[in-house]
């Protein structure tokens, strides 16, 4: 009696579990009521997001919630697609170097994500820096045990510096000139594999040709006659057995009997079989060609760190005609009181057909300068402007230097855009971040009001579709 109970017990035990397992794997989350910034300049109206497995589902004014989804009533509150941090260097150990790869070099226990994750950012992009080519850029999310858990992408781009002297520009042209021989010999490598295909394919066309021809002109030859089956002849009558006759002793042999030597072969006239031609080597190409030639190809982008003007100058001069896709680190002009911000240079940044990336301290220019504005000269002058929000011990004050500069007359949308769809373009992870759009990943974070209004509070960080982060837990 008691073994049949207890197998009662665990039955009723499994059949509890399952309904709760296959609810995890299809969990439904819905965001209702919220005001839904779905991306810079477009608003929803309490809206909600729908999301399923850490992916959107649905985003809109109407949306159809499974009857067995999580319900979080956001009356009242703004949700915003999650912050990217376009570049930082905090949780990497190692010095740079042409081959430095930030993934082998990530720590996931450094207290650095703790404090991202605290100000909003759900995206970050782990920019090695030093002279010539730092190395790889690496695009992470700032939550996981390993680094492969944190890891979006090994190499979203090529980290280099120009700095603020001739050496170091010169160093990165002449990285990016082999990077364009490269190029160049990937161009004549794919012409020959082309032309030796096509060559090929002519050749097995001509012969299929010349079979088909040659079928043509044959005739038919006749079918032979059946010939006639003999008839089968009589089978002989079995002969007697002749009885076998004693055989004779064998006389002993008084020495060894030498064995007989064996006659060579001739040798074969027929020819050895042709070796084959050697197959091409292939070609051995260093780590940091094949990322330069990346970059010149369009692949992948270029974030190249300058020093103010001075470096900016240097940079353009050594580049001459060179183009790729770059965005520039400018550093803060703040280092030295002496250095104009680099916007005093954007007919040259226009040239250059690049993006800049300044960090949020601009925001700090002196009040003897309240006219200068450096992030609205560039957009004036056509340049593309991302926020750089700071190492971890400066993002406290992160939206306070954000909502000057919308102070200083730069439109909230383009700042929202700074720290959300630009960088997402620029680190490769546009698909994935940056807008909340169905199929994205759940990445947002929710405030109590406008995120530029200083009255407002962070109340909740979500990363595909986990809460990284809640006010009132902290």
């Amino acid at each position: 009696m008691n073994s049949i109970t207890t197998t009662s017990a665990f039955l009723l035990a499994l059949l509890a579990l399952a309904p709760a397992t296959a609810a995890q794997k299809g969990r439904y989350v819905a965001y209702t009521g919220g005001r839904v910034v779905q991306a810079p300049g477009k608003v929803i109206e309490k809206g909600t997001v729908l999301v399923k497995d850490g992916r959107i589902e649905a985003v809109g004014k109407e949306v159809d919630i499974p009857w067995q989804a999580e319900r979080i009533d956001c009356t009242g509150k703004w949700l915003y697609p999650g912050f990217l941090c376009i570049a930082t260097r905090s949780g990497m150990k190692g010095r740079p170097n042409p081959r430095f790869k930030p993934f082998a070099a990530l720590n996931p226990e450094d207290g650095a994500w703790k404090a991202y994750r605290r100000r909003g950012f759900t995206t970050i992009g782990l920019v090695p820096r030093g002279q010539g080519l730092a190395g790889e850029i690496t695009v992470i999310r700032p939550v996981g045990k390993t680094a492969e858990a944190m890891t979006l992408i090994k190499c979203a781009g090529a980290s280099l510096g120009a700095r603020m002297d001739g050496n170091s520009a010169r160093a990165v042209v002449k990285i990016m000139e082999s990077g364009k021989k490269e190029v160049e010999a990937r161009r004549q490598e794919a012409e020959a594999k082309k032309k030796a295909a096509a060559e090929a394919k002519k050749k097995a066309e001509e012969e299929k040709k010349k079979k088909g021809e040659e079928k043509k002109g044959e005739k038919p030859k006749p079918k032979p006659e059946p010939k006639p089956k003999p008839e089968p002849k009589p089978k002989p009558e079995p002969k007697p057995k002749p009885e076998p006759k004693p055989r004779p002793k064998p006389r002993p042999i008084p020495y060894p009997r030498a064995e007989p030597k064996p006659t060579p072969k001739p040798p074969s006239k027929a020819k050895a079989p042709a070796k084959a031609a050697p197959a091409p080597k292939e070609r051995k190409v260093p780590d940091f060609v094949a990322l330069a030639a990346d970059v010149i190809e369009g692949k992948v982008p270029a974030f190249v760190e300058v020093y103010g003007p001075t470096g900016l100058l240097y940079l353009a001069k050594e580049l001459g005609e060179l183009r790729f896709p770059m965005l520039l680190l400018a550093d803060d002009p703040n280092r030295s009181r002496n250095l104009p911000p680099i916007s005093v240079l954007a007919d040259k940044i226009k040239k250059l057909k690049a993006a800049v990336a300044l960090p949020a301290a601009m925001a700090r220019i002196p009040l003897r300068q309240p006219l200068l504005h450096p992030v609205l000269e560039l957009q004036e002058a056509g340049a593309e402007v991302v926020i750089q929000p700071g190492p971890p011990g400066e993002l406290d004050d992160f939206r306070l230097r954000l909502a000057r500069l919308v102070g200083y007359g730069l439109p909230a949308a383009d700042a929202l855009a700074a720290i959300t769809t630009r960088p997402a373009r620029w680190l490769g992870v546009k698909e994935r971040v940056g807008t909340l759009e169905p199929g994205k990943d759940a990445n947002f974070v929710l405030f109590t009001g406008d995120f530029l209004d200083l009255k407002s509070r962070l109340e909740g960080v979500v990363i595909e579709g986990e809460r990284v982060y809640e006010f009132d837990k902290e």
